[in-house]
């Protein structure tokens, strides 16, 4: 398996982009779980585990489109 440099490229973009919401979304976690309880903290909490089914997905489309 070849890696073409388009896909490295849109890997490196998702995975700054999911930096870029994690540092945002860290900022509300803790006020927003206090505030909402358990339940709260599990929903804000998924947000932390998509990055890489993103990227993946997306570098798996990407490597489809252009075979």
């Amino acid at each position: 398996m070849e890696w073409k440099i388009k896909e490295v490229v849109l890997m490196v973009v998702l995975s700054v982009a999911c930096g870029v919401l994690y540092l945002g979304w860290s900022t509300l976690y803790l006020p927003v779980s206090a505030l909402v309880g358990p339940v709260g903290a599990n929903l804000m909490f998924g947000i932390w585990v998509i990055a890489s089914p993103i990227v993946a997905y997306h570098s798996e489309a990407w490597r489809c489109i252009y075979c």
